[in-house]
C-alpha cells in the first residue's frame, strides 16, 4: 500500500488551551490511571486468546477510552509530563496509541516528541510506537519495529519496516534497545513469540 498522499490526510486534531485546575489535574490522573488498568487487562487478554469475543471486548474499551481523552484533549490540549505528570501522560499516550484516531494521533505525537528531548517521559518509546502506528495508519512502513500483527498461519510477526537494515540503528538514536531485545521482552509480556519476517 503507499502511503496516503497529502491532500487526502485528516488534518490534526486542534488541541485546547484551557488551563486545567489542581481539582481537575486530580481527577483526570485519577480517570487515567483507571483506563489505563483497563486498556492493559483487556490487550494482555486478546494477545494471549484472540478470539473475536476478546476482539469485541478490546474495541469496546478502546473505544470507551479514545471517546474520553478526545473530550480531554480538546479542552485541555495533550496530557503533557510537566502539567499531569508521568503516569497520566503515558496512560494518554496508550489510549492515543489504540485509538486509531488519525487526527488525534498525529496531534499527539509533536507533543510527545517535545517530553521525550526534554526527557520528562523517561524512555523514547512512547514516541516510537505512536510514530510506528501512525506511519502504518497511513499506509507507510514503520521506521522502529514496534508493531506487531498475526500472519496468514497465525504467528505474531513485526509489520512491514520502512529499513530493515537500519531499525537497530533508527531505535538506537531514540535510546531503545535493539529490536530483538524489544521482542523479547515482548514475548515476556504477553506470552506470545514475536517472529521478524525475513523478507
Amino acid at each position: 500500500m503507499t502511503p496516503i498522499p497529502d491532500e487526502l490526510l485528516q488534518k490534526p486534531l486542534a488541541l485546547g488551551t484551557t488551563k486545567p485546575s489542581e481539582l481537575k489535574i486530580k481527577e483526570i490522573q485519577d480517570e487515567l490511571a483507571k483506563w489505563h488498568a483497563e486498556d492493559q487487562a483487556i490487550q494482555r487478554a486478546y494477545y494471549k486468546d484472540p478470539n473475536p469475543k476478546r476482539r469485541e471486548e478490546a474495541d469496546e474499551v478502546m473505544s470507551n477510552n479514545t471517546a474520553y481523552l478526545l473530550e480531554l484533549v480538546k479542552e485541555f490540549g495533550w496530557i503533557d509530563v510537566e502539567r499531569f505528570g508521568v503516569e497520566a501522560s503515558s496512560a494518554a499516550f496508550l489510549i492515543v496509541q489504540h485509538s486509531g484516531h488519525i487526527p488525534m494521533m498525529r496531534a499527539a505525537l509533536p507533543a510527545i516528541e517535545e517530553d521525550v528531548k526534554a526527557k520528562k517521559l523517561g524512555s523514547a518509546a512512547p514516541y516510537a510506537l505512536l510514530y510506528d502506528r501512525l506511519a502504518l495508519q497511513l499506509g507507510g512502513k514503520q521506521r522502529y519495529g514496534s508493531q506487531t500483527c498475526r500472519d496468514a498461519h497465525g504467528d505474531q510477526v513485526v509489520r512491514p519496516l520502512e529499513n530493515p537494515g537500519k531499525v537497530d540503528d533508527f531505535r538506537k538514536e531514540l535510546g531503545l534497545v535493539p529490536l530483538a531485545e524489544y521482542l523479547s521482552f515482548w514475548e515476556k509480556k504477553f506470552g506470545v513469540k514475536v517472529k521478524i519476517p525475513t523478507e
